[in-house]
Formats: C-alpha cells, sequence, structure tokens
C-alpha cells in the first residue's frame, strides 16, 4: 500500500507579472522553475518518495508511509509560502492506495472520494492559496510595495525589498557560461547553457533590463523596439488525461521526454537565430540579445530586439516539426506519437461510452504543436498588458486554426500601445506557420518567401500603397487602377508589376486580395528592420 500526495499552481501569470520590471519577471519565473523542478523533488527523495507528474502545473509522488507523505506536504507548504506566498496554489489530503488510478477513484470511508485530482480541482474552486507567510514584517517593500521589507535586503539606491523582490533580483543573475550545480539545472538555466556553449565571447550577461538588449557606447544608445513572444502546446490537457492512464513509471518519464522535446528545440532556435555576431556589447561588457522569461515544459515567453522576430517564428516552428514526426517522437517517448495517443484516446472513449459517461472530447490528434502570438513594441511599454494581449492572440490563433499545427498571430504596436494597423485595415491572420489555412490564406513560411521577392521595394513606396488602401476603403479594383498609373508598373520585373501579376496576391475571383497585401506589407516593414 502506497500514499498519495498531489499538487497543482493556479494564477501563475499573475504570480510572474506582479510588476512591470523586466528583472523581477525572470527573476520570479525562474524561482518557479527552479521550485518546481528541483526542489521539490529533492524534498520528495528525501522522505523517500518517488515523484510521478511533474509538469502542466502539476505535481504527484508516491510515498512508502504516511508520516513521511504528511512530513514532505508540509515542506512543500512551507517553501511556497516562504518563497512566493503570492502563489495560489492547492494540495490534496495524503490518500492510501494499491495505484495512482485507485487514488484517483477510492471512496474514503462511507463517503465516496472525487478523487485526488478532483478534489485539487474542487479547492481551487472554492479556496485560492493558503495566505500564510512566515516572514518577520518590518517595513513596506519600497519595489513592489506591496509584500513587507526584511532587514538587512537591499536593492540599489538601498531600497528596502521584500524577500520576493530580493529573491527575483538574485534568481534573475543566471550564470549561464559557468552554472554552479551542471546536475541540477532548471529548464531555463539548461537552454542558456546550450546556446552559449558553442559561443567564443567569455563574460557573457543575461539582460536584466529591457535596454540591455540594444548596443551602447558611452552617450551613444541604439535604442530600438522589442518583439515577445509567447507559445505553448495545443490540446496539452487533453493529451495529460491521457498519460495519466499510463503505468506510474512512465508517467513522469512521459513529462520529462516532453521537457526534453522543448529544451532541444528551443536551444537549436536560439542558436539559429542569435549567432556569435549577433551579441550586444554595452560600454565594453557583452550581452546575449534576448531574455527567457518562462521555458519549462510546454511554454514559452521570450524578448528580443524585433528585428529578429520573424527569423524567430520561422525557425522555432521548424525545429518543433523537425522533432514531431513519428518516428521522432518515439525517441523522446512513446507516449508522445499520434499513433499512441490516438490508441489510447479510443480507449478512453469506448470507456467512458461503457459506463454510460458523457464523451465531450474529440479523440483526433494532430500531433504535437504549438499556438504561439508575438508583440512588437516600445521597450517602455508595460510588460503585463503585453501580455494580456498576447495571451488574447494566441488564443485566436489556436481557436482559428482548430490547434492542427504550429500556429502565429502578432500585433505591431504603435508608441500609443495601440495597433499601428488593425483597426483601420483587415489583414490576414492568424497564419499557420507551414502550411496554408484550409488553402484559404498563405502560410507564415510562404509570406517570408514572397517578403524576400517583394523586399527590394522602397519603405516610401511600401507607406504611399498602405495609405491608399486606406483611402480608397480597401476597394481592391481602385487599388489596382491606381498602381496601373505607377511608372514601375510598365517596367519589366519591376516589385510593382510582378505584384498585379502574382496570383499569390489574388483572391479567388482573381482581384487584388487586399487582407494579404496588408500582411505582406506589415511583415515586410518589420522585415526591413533586420536587414
Amino acid at each position: 500500500m502506497s500514499y498519495y500526495l498531489s499538487f497543482q499552481y493556479s494564477a501563475i501569470q499573475k504570480t510572474v507579472l506582479r510588476h512591470d520590471r523586466l528583472w523581477s519577471i525572470a527573476g520570479i519565473s525562474q524561482i518557479l522553475s527552479y521550485m518546481n523542478e528541483i526542489e521539490m523533488r529533492k524534498i520528495t527523495e528525501d522522505h523517500g518518495g518517488t515523484v510521478i507528474i511533474a509538469g502542466g502545473g502539476k505535481y504527484t509522488a508516491r510515498f512508502d508511509s504516511e508520516e513521511n507523505a504528511e512530513k514532505a506536504k508540509k515542506e512543500i507548504i512551507e517553501l511556497i509560502s516562504t518563497r512566493l506566498p503570492m502563489l495560489e496554489f492547492q494540495i490534496s489530503s495524503v490518500v492510501q492506495a494499491n495505484s495512482f488510478k485507485e487514488a484517483g477513484e477510492k471512496k474514503l470511508g462511507e463517503n465516496p472520494y472525487p478523487g485526488i485530482i478532483h478534489e485539487l480541482n474542487e479547492k481551487k474552486r472554492c479556496f485560492r492559496g493558503y495566505g500564510v507567510t512566515f516572514n518577520p514584517h518590518f517595513a513596506v517593500c519600497e519595489e513592489c510595495e506591496e509584500y513587507p521589507a526584511e532587514k538587512g535586503l537591499y536593492g540599489p539606491e538601498n531600497k528596502r525589498l521584500c524577500r520576493i523582490c530580493y529573491d527575483a533580483r538574485e534568481a534573475r543573475k543566471i550564470s549561464i557560461q559557468n552554472p554552479k550545480d551542471e546536475n541540477n539545472l532548471t529548464s531555463m538555466e539548461e537552454i542558456y547553457k546550450n546556446y552559449v556553449k558553442p559561443l567564443s565571447i567569455r563574460g557573457l550577461h543575461i539582460p536584466s533590463l529591457m535596454n540591455e538588449m540594444f548596443p551602447k557606447d558611452g552617450e551613444k544608445e541604439e535604442i530600438g523596439r522589442i518583439a515577445v513572444w509567447m507559445s505553448d502546446m495545443n490540446r496539452m490537457n487533453d493529451m495529460i488525461s491521457l498519460w495519466l492512464r499510463q503505468e506510474e513509471k512512465e508517467i513522469l518519464s512521459t513529462f520529462d521526454s516532453l521537457k526534453r522535446l522543448f529544451i532541444d528545440a528551443i536551444s537549436e532556435t536560439l542558436k539559429s537565430v542569435f549567432p556569435e555576431d549577433s551579441i550586444v556589447k554595452r560600454d565594453g561588457e557583452f550581452f546575449i540579445p534576448f531574455r527567457l522569461i518562462v521555458a519549462g515544459g510546454d511554454d514559452l515567453c521570450i524578448v528580443m530586439p524585433d528585428k529578429y522576430i520573424l527569423d524567430f517564428v520561422k525557425a522555432y516552428s521548424s525545429e518543433i516539426k523537425k522533432r514531431t514526426d513519428e518516428q521522432k517522437l518515439k525517441e523522446y517517448h512513446f507516449a508522445l506519437t499520434r499513433a499512441w495517443l490516438e490508441e489510447e484516446a479510443e480507449k478512453a472513449k469506448k470507456e467512458a461510452e461503457k459506463e454510460n459517461k458523457p464523451v465531450k472530447k474529440e479523440y483526433h490528434y494532430s500531433g504535437i504543436s504549438f499556438g504561439g502570438s508575438f508583440i512588437v513594441t516600445s521597450i517602455h511599454a508595460p510588460f503585463t498588458r503585453i501580455h494580456a494581449l498576447g495571451e488574447e492572440l494566441m488564443s485566436e490563433a489556436k481557436k482559428v486554426t482548430e490547434r492542427k499545427g504550429n500556429s502565429v498571430n502578432w500585433r505591431v504596436l504603435s508608441t500609443d500601445e495601440e495597433s499601428s494597423s488593425d483597426e483601420i485595415l483587415r489583414a490576414e491572420k492568424p497564419l499557420f506557420v507551414e502550411e496554408s489555412l484550409h488553402g484559404k490564406t498563405l502560410s507564415f513560411n510562404k509570406y517570408m518567401e514572397l517578403c524576400d521577392e517583394y523586399g527590394t521595394m522602397s519603405g516610401s513606396r511600401v507607406h504611399q500603397i498602405v495609405n491608399k488602401i486606406i483611402e480608397f476603403h480597401q476597394d481592391p479594383e481602385k487599388l489596382k487602377t491606381w498602381l496601373l498609373t505607377l511608372p514601375e508598373a510598365s517596367n519589366t520585373g519591376s516589385p510593382v508589376q510582378r505584384m498585379l501579376l502574382d496570383e499569390n496576391l489574388k483572391d479567388q475571383d482573381g482581384r487584388l486580395n487586399i487582407p494579404r497585401l496588408v500582411t505582406l506589407f506589415e511583415l515586410i516593414s518589420l522585415k526591413k528592420r533586420s536587414e
């Protein structure tokens, strides 16, 4: 007989985005990763336990005695309550059972027990977090102005800090070229390590401020705009429910294999997009030109100068696709393959039908893929707003593409943090990265090819055409008539002439496809910034 303990986080984003400073966001994300990937596993092992689930915001362990399980539970509660007291979480009762499956169905005495995972969901609905702090109260933190400051904890300009802000400032200082413990790295630390390994430049720093992604020489500082990318895996919850049906020894292996897949894909993407000549020099110090905000499990959030974002989208999708064909997935873990997922889903469906339970889920899988979005904006834009908009765009990308492949949506914001075109012009997005959307749209990669083809068009000409699209209220015939009056329209091989003849830029009736042109010109403008 074994003893099971389950735990889950909720409102993670609220914790990470408690204020808009890059060092705080990145530092708290690293603290959260270290707790989940290193410290909670160590607590479990110290009390003779075995980790079963570690991923997707969930954690489950098995112990050989109730006493050990209760001790581990107490330590986990204290760890979270002292390290990140604002983090909402739920932790289950210690449940005695012969297997994890039984723990999910067990009755306690005469009363039916809802199951260890369902208990967490019920607690999430009824009770949010613990509201416990072990921190001594001395003064209000001068950084977040939210939590009590602790004696002896100071930031720049001798600001009194709370434990959370102090730890976040320390956690942001990831040693990327000389990690302290090679055997206990978080996903984020491992990605950084993989990225810098082939670089010859030593003494590299990770940006803690947005402007540290841009060059500086004395008084001269080349501040540009940033792009924030965020993505996560399609249909993750559906797959988790199937992975939890496995033998206990395979569950953790599945989650760890998925984590390994994403670490490999992200690491190779960064090497491709940010070669050594992209390293930023600031007054004699060297900085990598990006900052990972979240990189754990299937979630990814990264900040970079906007000139890299188009190459990043293309490269990341390629690296994910490269690792998610059936044969490659088998090398990571059999439970990641489409064949296994569909077979297991069919079993679950038949079991539900046999027990007369409603079948609410769709049991067909198109393989592992992501839904993503990026925002291009000023370095001064509040990160919480950027993140909220990114989540909205990512959700739209998943919905429109029906989660059937790698997809992307985006927004380019002007200096007033409003969309520079979306309110006036209708564009063709979101998009699949690799394929067209039901044959009705071009893929993101096809747009990249068109950007190369029409990239010689001057910025002033692009701007002029966009203004005419607005002036003509997006009427394709009026735009065509005007384009034909341009001198280069009669020049063989000119961008304008090729654009008028290009079938990729026409609708099914043979007219200029205005949303497609709007999308192309927006991407051309972004691409020109990288040249």
